[in-house]
């Protein structure tokens, strides 16, 4: 209060108006991120259902907020392989990209079977070696196997949003040659124990387990951790410090 307000309070015989503290800007700020990030969080799912995703890939999205020095905030869209996207715009251009190669695919699977279907078997496997999957063929197994975990890469990322992967020396699989060390997609869920365990990813590909790596074995014995669940364990909702417990 100057010396001016001052004299002018005495002279009036009033007494001056107690001060009343404004809401923290940080709080506030922190309050509005958070609603902004359920808000953003909640138009992706959005966008996702609408184009029928499962639920399951849905909740491998991440939203993450990078706030500038000036308050203002940057959004960003990380797919579940790990792509940074911009815009919600430009998630829905992705996410429709990918249905439709899937629908593609489809399709050509469809016609490509219909063709088969006219086809004596015995004188296609004669002159290609090869058949159609069915329902009796071999699962495919991995052989000399571990899980590798990988992040998003963005700096942005949640440290603790790690993607599982299996990798091993494959056999019976559809389109990898025998003896081929191969990456999975993401892992969803394991079961079973030593010498009878199975594998299934995000596209509910299934993979019965062999004998896992020797350094794996020893890393996760080090470190008390399960390498087998004869209960069964969900993999892509876990956090990274709560998976092998």
């Amino acid at each position: 209060m100057s010396h001016y307000q001052e004299a002018l309070r005495k002279r009036a015989g009033g007494a001056t108006q107690p001060q009343v503290k404004e809401p923290l800007k940080k709080e506030k700020a922190e309050a509005q991120g958070v609603a902004d990030e359920n808000l953003k969080t909640r138009a992706v799912q959005k966008v996702l259902k609408e184009l029928n995703f499962d639920d399951d890939v849905i909740a491998m999205w991440r939203v993450i907020c990078n706030t500038r020095a000036d308050g203002r905030h940057d959004w960003y869209y990380f797919t579940p392989e790990g792509k940074k996207l911009k815009s919600l715009q430009r998630v829905k251009c992705h996410a429709k990209a990918e249905k439709e190669d899937e629908e593609v695919k489809a399709a050509a699977e469809v016609v490509a079977a219909a063709k088969g279907e006219g086809k004596d078997k015995g004188k296609e496997e004669s002159a290609t070696g090869k058949r159609k999957k069915s329902e009796d063929d071999p699962v495919p197994t991995l052989d000399q196997w571990s899980f590798v975990s990988v992040v998003p890469q963005s700096p942005f990322a949640d440290p603790s949003n790690y993607i599982l992967k299996l990798q091993g020396i494959v056999t019976n699989h559809p389109h990898i040659e025998d003896g081929n060390l191969m990456t999975t997609s993401p892992v969803r869920y394991i079961k079973g124990c030593e010498g009878d365990c199975s594998a299934w990813t995000m596209n509910d590909t299934k993979y019965v387990l062999l004998t896992p790596h020797e350094t794996y074995v020893q890393r996760m014995e080090e470190e008390g951790n399960k390498i087998y669940y004869p209960e069964g364990k969900d993999l892509h909702s876990c956090k990274i410090e709560s998976i092998w417990r």
